[in-house]
């Protein structure tokens, strides 16, 4: 991807290109109320117009989320490298 490129992305389409990195490279995302989800597979995020649904396989929970409440996300690269060793 071009210098500059992720500008044009948009935060949905940024998204989108860090669920489909292969190797997938597990994510956090942060929401305006401080709570943090971890996406450890891609197939645990599903977006659609105005939300962004992620399923948590620890509890079995659902947690549909406003798109325009995710305020961070970070691809943990260290976990990735902690998997591979």
């Amino acid at each position: 991807m071009a210098e500059g490129d992720h500008d044009k992305l948009g935060f949905r389409g940024e998204l989108d290109r860090m669920l489909r990195t292969d190797p997938f490279v597990p994510l956090d995302l942060v929401v305006t109320s401080g709570d943090r989800f971890r996406i450890t597979n891609p197939s645990l995020l599903v977006m659609g117009p105005d939300v962004v649904t992620v399923y948590d396989a620890k509890s079995d929970a659902i947690d549909v989320i406003r798109a325009n409440q995710v305020v961070f996300v970070r691809q943990r690269h260290d976990e990735q490298k902690a998997e591979h060793e």
